[in-house]
């Protein structure tokens, strides 16, 4: 009996077996399905979290780099603007103040205060700034560069030693709408702070950049201005106003959505903005202060914003959480903002949203975790209960297979594919299971769908940005490339950049060694900004680029790829060599402009010498016999080479009277045509071309003889065995693109020559001091060096233009440009005949003579005397004055030299002729041209001698004068 209790019946083991493999079913379903799903649900928050914090991050720095982009761009503007600025005010004369002074009421922009000053008058040229507030009144230089695309434009008058900046000329508005002549910057701010603009000026730095400008902020570039001197006399501002910048800006931020109600806001930094709301949400509180603001928990949460965000360095972000409860809600939520900090403007930007609208899905995939796990727990317990009672068989086909299909649907999940689902029809628990799992996986779908459109979103930005975007390995691959750096690049599309460039340093930068140093710099923990380089494109043309890149690390702390964008600045630059050159050519038009002037004073002198050395040999040769007479000839020999030298001197020095006419150039050049031929010998062939529409112009035409005539010579001496001498004459408009490269140049119609030779041609050396006087490279003995430097005065003082293009053994091609005439009436006049028979040479009358230079004044006394005149000598117009009151107007002529210290020759005059009408004059001067025009003596029927000059001339010249009625 014991035994047969023991003995279990058949129907009770497979019960009992099929409770064991029911139960452990279950068991393994249940345990299986919580660990796939909670693997699951870890993978997935894992995911999205990651994808939240990316989007955030992609949001904020997206608007940090758009205002970086457009701050450069801006800022490019201006520093381009400030260039043309100079350029102008350089082209106007410069800048100079004038002895006179003027008295300014000026106003600091700052705090209003008002002093009253006087300062000397700043002039532009000859012109006065004056001190216009009318914006209908034009003003000098400043109107220039507004109407040139400058926004606006300001001439600063330094006020004291101190650096004080008072506005004289300037297109900035005051709130009324008037120019904002008289404000001034201070150089130090009310808080006792160096004005930064004002020490970057004086420290002879240009300042660009961010600055308040009367009632504004700008985008700025201030630059000095000297004297002649080299000191510090103002400054040149250009600006463009930072609200018109922020207007570009602004509606891509207020477009920007951060999650379902979040949003991007922009606050002010440092100062009195700190903390006032610049771009708002739909910009409703745009202006408004909220510093004092404190959230849920009564922290000052926004002083603790603009705290983090003003300590961060470039690209550079910081996150805030915060708990915030707006009107109308019934409970705070927890807030969260991610922060970046753009300098230069003063922003500090948060792209902010809540946290439970950005985690919704991890509410989403933790109740369908528990939902998963209730329901399997509930369907193994019904099951157990259920297949317990029907047995093993029974279990197997409702339990296992449908959890087998339900782990194979959960593997594919977890393999990345979300459209597994469970096929389970059933209307169990195990079914319920399934649906239950099924609608979890659609809930998951839906959030990755999400989250793609938003990443489709961000890789929009990307592609159609104009910036060169890239990612790359340090080994020097590209890892992604928009399609603007595929462009800029010169390559068809970003898989071909991609696939040709293997190595970045050696195939893209033109000097590899930047490369490397780019690398350094990160690897040090550098960022590089604004780096400019040279990368070579796909077609091998150079381009100049602007460089900016981050590296970026893994979470080891390991360098992983960096981070960049490019872009193309080669217009920049090569509109910067532009002015390199026109710079270089400016102060080459200087140099010779110096040198001119030392001629024209040293030719000044000689004539002086010569005039002493002329005469005395003239007195010598009267009283000298037979055996002197030839030493005497030797000495006038000698003076009038020296005369001959001192009037090229002049004539580089544009101090030569001109005979000039109405001319045809071609007509007259073709008229040389013989005399050219055997000048140059016949081993070398002449060519001359004209037009028959050539243009009139107003010259010399033995000035233009002696132009061509050297020219020609020059070629000569180039091609010693022969060669082509092409002149060709021709009409030529000089535009304003020209002007601006040629300093001094007015744009308009010229009348052009061009001589071209084949000889052996000049260097760059040889080049830059080719128009100097007495350079040479010719052996000694064989020329003077004042061939071209006689042709640069004579085309200068006809006010014409002329450049040289040469290289050694492509020969020489000399342009001249003068300018084209509207008259067309002969302007010469016949030679007046010479006075001739000594008898008419003496005289009896008195003769006040006026002459500074000792040695002069002697002899011509001397000579005068000699001829039977009364003479009364006077070294300056002061001394002649008190000789003239002691004869009471019983002087015949008046002889004076022209340029006088204390007293000119013209005023000596015109005080004389004042006190007494009858009495005559004679100028005399080493001077000729410019120097002797000012001083009104070439106006017609003044009588004038140049210097040197010999007796007989100088006594004949006398008698005519007197004896005129």
């Amino acid at each position: 009996m014991h035994g047969s209790s023991m003995r279990l019946t058949l129907s009770v083991k497979v019960f009992m077996f099929g409770a064991c493999i029911v139960v452990i079913t279950v068991a393994a379903l249940v345990s299986l399905a919580v660990w796939q799903s909670g693997r699951y649900n870890d993978l997935a928050q894992s995911e999205v979290d990651g994808l939240i914090n990316a989007d955030l991050d992609h949001i904020a720095l997206g608007i940090y780099n758009l205002v970086q982009t457009e701050n450069e761009a801006v800022q490019q503007q201006v520093d381009g603007y400030l260039n043309v600025a100079q350029h102008l005010l350089a082209s106007a004369g410069g800048v100079s103040l004038a002895a006179e002074s003027v008295s300014w009421m000026a106003v600091d922009q700052l705090t209003n205060e008002r002093m009253a000053i006087e300062l000397p008058k700043m002039l532009v040229g000859d012109q006065w700034l004056g001190n216009n507030p009318d914006p209908a009144v034009d003003t000098p230089v400043v109107d220039e560069v507004t109407r040139l695309g400058g926004e606006s434009a300001t001439i600063f008058q330094r006020m004291n030693t101190r650096g004080d900046m008072l506005r004289v000329a300037t297109t900035v508005k005051t709130t009324k709408g008037l120019r904002a002549v008289g404000t001034y910057i201070p150089a130090i701010n009310p808080d006792g702070t160096a004005n930064p603009v004002v020490a970057s000026v004086m420290s002879g730095k240009t300042y660009s950049g961010r600055a308040y400008v009367v009632n504004a902020y700008y985008l700025t570039a201030y630059h000095a201005i000297r004297d002649t001197g080299g000191a510090i006399v103002g400054m040149l501002y250009v600006g463009v106003k930072l609200a018109d910048v922020e207007a570009r800006v602004r509606q891509a931020i207020l477009r920007t959505p951060v999650g379902r109600t979040g949003y991007i806001y922009v606050l002010g930094g440092t100062g009195k903005e700190r903390g006032r709301y610049i771009i708002s949400q739909r910009g409703d509180r745009d202006g408004e202060n909220i510093l004092g603001s404190m959230d849920s928990d009564g922290r000052l949460v926004i002083q603790e914003i603009v705290r983090k965000a003003v300590a961060l360095r470039l690209s550079e972000l910081a996150t805030e959480h915060y708990r915030w409860q707006n009107p109308g809600e019934s409970v705070p939520r927890w807030k969260v903002v991610r922060l970046a900090y753009f300098e230069p403007w003063d922003w500090v930007i948060g792209a902010s949203a809540y946290e439970d609208e950005l985690q919704g899905y991890r509410a989403i995939l933790n109740e369908g975790r528990q939902r998963m796990t209730v329901f399997m727990s509930a369907a193994g317990f019904a099951i157990t209960a259920l297949i317990g009672l029907i047995g093993a068989f029974l279990a197997w086909i409702i339990i296992v297979g449908p959890v087998r299909r339900l782990t194979a649907a959960v593997e594919t999940i977890i393999g990345g594919n979300l459209n597994g689902t469970v096929d389970v029809r059933s209307s169990d628990e195990v079914g319920v299971l399934a649906r239950t799992f099924n609608i979890m996986t659609e809930r998951l779908k839906q959030t990755m769908e999400s989250l793609r459109r938003s990443e489709e979103k961000y890789r929009g930005i990307f592609e159609n940005a104009i910036e060169g975007f890239f990612q790359s390995s340090l080994e020097g691959r590209f890892l992604t490339i928009n399609p603007a750096m595929s462009s800029i690049l010169g390559y068809d599309s970003q898989a071909d950049l991609a696939e040709r460039v293997t190595d970045i340093g050696r195939q893209l930068y033109i000097r590899p060694e930047d490369r490397e140093e780019v690398i350094a710099a990160l690897l040090n923990g550098w960022a590089v900004i604004r780096r400019e380089v040279q990368f070579q494109r796909k077609d091998g043309e150079a381009i100049w680029v602007s460089l900016n890149d981050h590296l970026v690390r893994d979470v080891t702390g390991k360098p992983h790829h960096i981070d960049g964008f490019i872009y193309d600045i080669s217009d920049r630059k090569k509109a910067e060599e532009a002015l390199r050159q026109s710079e270089e050519r400016f102060q080459q038009a200087q140099k010779m402009e110096a040198v001119g002037r030392l001629a024209g004073g040293i030719a000044h002198d000689f004539n002086n010498l010569l005039t002493v050395i002329k005469g005395y040999a003239d007195l010598l040769a009267e009283k000298a016999g037979n055996g002197l007479w030839n030493d005497v000839e030797e000495i006038r020999r000698a003076a009038n080479r020296a005369t001959a030298l001192t009037s090229q001197l002049l004539t580089f020095s544009r101090r030569q009277i001109l005979e000039r006419r109405v001319i045809k150039l071609g007509s007259l050049i073709v008229a040389m045509r013989e005399m050219l031929q055997r000048l140059i010998g016949e081993d070398i062939n002449l060519t001359i071309r004209s037009s028959e529409d050539e243009w009139l112009v107003l010259a010399d035409p033995g000035r233009i003889e002696q132009v061509v005539m050297n020219l020609a010579v020059n070629a000569r001496d180039a091609m010693p065995e022969g060669g082509q001498l092409t002149i060709e004459i021709s009409n030529r408009i000089l535009d304003n693109e020209y002007a601006f490269e040629h300093p001094g140049v007015r744009a308009g119609e010229y009348v052009q020559i061009i001589a071209s030779d084949t000889g052996h041609g000049m260097g760059k050396e040889v080049l830059s001091r080719l128009f100097e006087p007495f350079f040479t490279t010719k052996e000694q003995g064989k020329g003077t060096g004042l061939g071209l430097s006689t042709v640069y005065g004579i085309v200068k003082q006809s006010a014409g233009h002329i450049t040289c293009h040469s290289e050694p053994g492509k020969g020489t091609t000399f342009t001249i440009y003068f300018p084209r005439t509207v008259e067309t009436r002969d302007e010469t006049t016949a030679p007046t005949a010479p006075v001739t028979g000594t008898a008419a040479y003496r005289g009896s009358e008195t003769i006040l003579l006026v002459e500074d230079e000792e040695s002069v004044r002697r002899y011509t006394k001397t000579v005068l005397e000699n001829s039977g005149y009364t003479v009364i000598a006077a070294s300056g117009g002061h001394e002649a004055m008190a000789a003239i009151q002691l004869r009471k107007c019983r002087i015949a002529l008046l002889v004076t030299d022209v340029v006088m210290p204390q007293m000119s020759g013209k005023e000596l005059a015109r005080t004389l002729l004042h006190t007494c009408p009858s009495v005559k004059v004679l100028f005399v001067s080493g001077y000729m041209g410019k120097a002797i025009v000012q001083q009104g003596v070439l106006d017609p029927g003044i009588d004038f001698m140049q210097k040197p000059f010999s007796s007989m001339e100088f006594l004949s010249k006398i008698r005519e004068i007197l004896d005129r009625l």
